[in-house]
């Protein structure tokens, strides 16, 4: 059976040399340098309600799931979608979707862009969000995204000011975190986590709780580099912006009429490019016409 959904994207920020490699059934991917393509980090996303495992989308291995004693299901090909944009990456699970994004453009002189726009484009994170819709439900139910990661230690801790706090996870060398704000329109945050309590098995990651009957939207980044603190900060700040980024050159892949296989091979391209440069501020061109060539459409 062919599993049209099951195969590795990158979500690198322009100018990072690292990305959040994610999407193939069955195997590791997380945080990487460069345009790797085999990553070493358990990826747990998903749900659990009151008394039952956790959910999660197939971005574990079997033998971690094994390993949980019961404690989680992964969800077999078929019973998750997903869309994959120019910037984007979308998965579907029941009443959970995860959505990755990572802003790019095509760059003749980075000195030439505004601050703000030269700030959402070069930021070293990706920005995520979760969303649950839990309105039918009379109970709550908790949402996860963590990662495990046998090479390094991570710990918990917070940042922020201003008007913008956040929870964290970071490795103990502060080279990447997964974040998101203190308090959010859903009411409370999330409860950050390192350790083998939540899912059975070690991880680090956040855990959202929603009420019974609610809905929630919640932000997330996820911070490669070395000062990830800021990073946090600065992106969860203008997480608006740079999803609105993302969405418009969804909008342009969308609207150049390739079909959806030229569209994939043209986004996945477009990613290993991205992903494999290192520099900061740099002259990038990512034009459609270009990237056709590279990708062979």
């Amino acid at each position: 059976m062919t599993m049209k959904h099951s195969y590795h994207a990158h979500h690198a920020p322009l100018g990072a040399g690292a990305s959040f490699l994610l999407g193939l059934n069955g195997a590791p991917g997380g945080f990487v340098e460069g345009a790797a393509s085999e990553g070493t980090q358990d990826v747990f996303v998903g749900y659990r309600y009151a008394g039952e495992p956790w959910t999660l989308l197939p971005f574990v291995r079997p033998s971690t799931a094994e390993a949980a004693g019961g404690a989680m299901t992964l969800l077999p090909h078929g019973r998750y979608g997903r869309t994959l944009g120019w910037a984007t990456d979308r998965w579907m699970a029941q009443a959970l979707v995860l959505l990755l994004a990572t802003p790019l453009d095509s760059i003749a002189d980075p000195a030439a862009l505004d601050e703000a726009r030269r700030r959402v484009l070069f930021t070293p994170a990706v920005y995520g969000l979760l969303d649950f819709d839990n309105s039918h439900m009379e109970v709550a139910v908790e949402l996860v995204f963590a990662v495990g990661d046998a090479e390094r230690p991570w710990r918990v801790f917070s940042g922020g000011g201003g008007d913008l706090d956040f929870d964290a996870v970071r490795t103990d060398d502060a080279s990447c975190a997964i974040g998101t704000p203190t308090r959010t329109s859903a009411g409370s945050g999330a409860a950050p986590f390192v350790g083998a309590d939540v899912l059975g098995v070690p991880a680090a990651g956040l855990v959202f709780q929603i009420p019974p009957r609610g809905k929630a939207v919640f932000s997330l980044a996820l911070a490669l580099g070395n000062d990830v603190g800021k990073t946090l900060e600065v992106a969860l700040g203008q997480f608006a912006q740079a999803r609105a980024e993302a969405q418009r050159r969804d909008d342009e892949l969308r609207a150049s009429g390739l079909g959806d296989d030229a569209r994939r091979r043209v986004s996945l391209r477009t990613r290993e490019i991205v992903a494999a440069r290192a520099g900061g501020l740099a002259a990038v061109d990512l034009g459609l016409g270009t990237l056709r060539q590279q990708a062979g459409v």
